[in-house]
């Protein structure tokens, strides 16, 4: 009886945190298409209704792009250069692109987290190979997403010559032990898989 009330009730928190996913996914994937269709909206305005400004720190110079009518876009220090006041719609839209692209990373993350909630909720375990490749690729786009600002943004700015290539260390060890850890347990997910196979099998 006891294991049973137990049951039920890891059952019901799991779908309770499944639910709030679900809800979570769909107000990510909204706010980021409200910022993609944004980002297509600036991309359009003229050249004139932006701005960039570069602002001296002990570690070096702090970007800030502009636009006339929205938010403004912090850069961290050395990633743009003298030129990128030349140029403040490209700075501006790279910025911005580097955000859309965040939050399509997280979208994802949040769309594999609901499939591995339904998944449990549908075959009562978690221990399904369906999961172990969702947490995989869950460990890739956390991966993925900590280098967007630290290597992909800095890269792209001294590509398209608005950029000095950043202070910081290309390599996002943090994000990449975290990316890493997940992937680590995805595999033990798929080890739970098969003796939940052979334990079904001896049934």
């Amino acid at each position: 009886m006891y294991t049973g009330n137990k049951s039920r009730n890891i059952k019901a928190r799991c779908d309770e945190v499944g639910m709030t996913v679900r809800v979570l996914f769909w107000i990510s994937l909204i706010y980021s298409l409200i910022n993609l269709g944004f980002f297509i909206f600036v991309s359009l305005k003229p050249a004139q209704e932006f701005s960039v400004s570069l602002v001296n720190t002990v570690t070096g110079p702090i970007g800030i792009a502009s636009y006339e009518g929205g938010k403004a876009i912090q850069f961290a220090a050395n990633v743009l250069n003298g030129s990128a006041q030349q140029y403040p719609k490209l700075v501006y839209a790279i910025g911005f692109f580097t955000q859309c692209m965040m939050n399509f990373m997280a979208v994802g993350m949040l769309w594999n987290i609901r499939n591995i909630f339904r998944n449990i909720d549908r075959r009562e375990t978690p221990f399904l190979r369906e999961n172990s490749k969702g947490m995989r690729f869950i460990g890739i786009l956390v991966i993925i997403a900590v280098h967007i600002k630290t290597a992909f943004l800095p890269l792209l700015c001294a590509v398209l010559g608005v950029g000095a290539g950043g202070s910081e260390g290309m390599l996002n060890v943090p994000g990449l032990l975290a990316g890493g850890v997940i992937i680590g347990l995805s595999y033990i997910f798929d080890y739970g898989t098969v003796l939940q196979m052979e334990a079904d099998e001896t049934i």
